[in-house]
C-alpha cells in the first residue's frame, strides 16, 4: 500500500498542512488507497530526510510500493499521472496557475496570520518552539506582530479573492466540469483554515461575499463522500 508521510498537530490527528491536503486529494482523485505515516512539527524534519536519504525534509512524501519516492505535490500529481493515468490530475492553464500563485503570495499569508496563535496553540511544546521560530524568520517579524490586524486581514483576503469568485461565475470547478490539480492546490489551502480555526474560515470561507467561490468550496467538500467536509479539526 502507497505510505503518505504527514505532518500533524496533535494526538487527534489534526492535519495543518495544505500541502498534505493536496496529496491526499490526489489519491482520493485517482481512487488510490493509502496508508498515513504522522509525524509532528519536529519530526518531519529528521525523519523525512531518512526517508528520502537526504534528498527533501519536508512532507507530503510518498513511499510507493515498488519503492519509489515522490515528494513536492505538482511531482506527485505528475508521478500518478503517468503511473495511473486513468483520470488526470494535471491540467495544464496558465490563467489558473497565476491565480494560485496570486492567492499564495497574499491572501493566503493574510489568512494564515489570522491562525498563526491557533497553529502554535495545538502543536507539542517542541513543535511549537520551532514553529515559533521559523514563522517569525518566514515573517521577519517579531511573533506579536505577526497576528496584525484581524478585520485588515479579512478585508484584503475578501478583495484579494474575488478574482477566483469572478472566474467561478462560469465554470463549476477551476479546472472545467469537473476537479483537478487548481482546485485540490485551492480547497488544500482553505483546508488549513478550517482544520484549525472554525472561527477565521467562518468569517473568510462562510461569510465571504463571492456566492460562486462559498458554492466552489462547498462542492469540493463533499467530494469523495464528503471527505473534506468530515475533516478532522480542533
Amino acid at each position: 500500500m502507497i505510505k503518505l508521510y504527514e505532518l500533524v498537530a496533535n494526538e487527534a490527528g489534526v492535519s495543518p498542512s495544505p500541502f498534505v491536503n493536496m496529496a491526499e486529494l490526489f489519491l482520493k482523485h485517482k481512487g488510490l488507497e493509502y496508508e498515513k505515516i504522522p509525524l509532528t512539527f519536529v519530526q518531519v524534519h529528521t525523519e523525512i530526510p531518512k526517508v528520502t536519504n537526504g534528498e527533501w525534509s519536508k512532507v507530503p512524501t510518498l513511499v510507493f510500493p515498488n519503492g519509489d519516492i515522490v515528494y513536492d505535490t505538482p511531482k506527485i500529481a505528475e508521478y500518478l499521472d503517468l503511473n495511473y493515468p486513468k483520470n488526470s490530475i494535471q491540467n495544464p492553464d496558465s490563467k489558473l496557475d497565476e491565480l494560485i500563485s496570486k492567492y499564495d503570495s497574499v491572501a493566503f499569508p493574510t489568512s494564515y496570520q489570522n491562525i498563526i496563535l491557533d497553529v502554535y496553540k495545538v502543536f507539542d511544546k517542541d513543535s511549537a518552539k520551532y514553529f515559533k521560530q521559523t514563522r517569525e524568520q518566514i515573517f521577519n517579524l517579531p511573533w506579536d506582530q505577526i497576528p496584525g490586524d484581524r478585520q485588515t486581514n479579512n478585508d484584503v483576503y475578501y478583495n484579494e479573492t474575488k478574482p477566483i469568485n469572478d472566474y467561478l461565475v462560469n465554470s463549476k470547478f477551476l479546472d472545467g466540469d469537473k476537479p483537478a490539480f487548481h482546485d485540490y492546490a485551492l480547497i488544500g489551502r482553505i483546508q488549513t483554515l478550517k482544520v484549525i480555526s472554525p472561527r477565521t474560515y467562518t468569517e473568510l470561507i462562510v461569510n465571504n461575499p463571492g456566492e460562486s467561490f462559498v458554492n466552489w468550496v462547498n462542492s469540493m467538500e463533499g467530494l469523495f463522500d464528503n471527505f473534506l467536509g468530515d475533516r478532522i479539526t480542533v
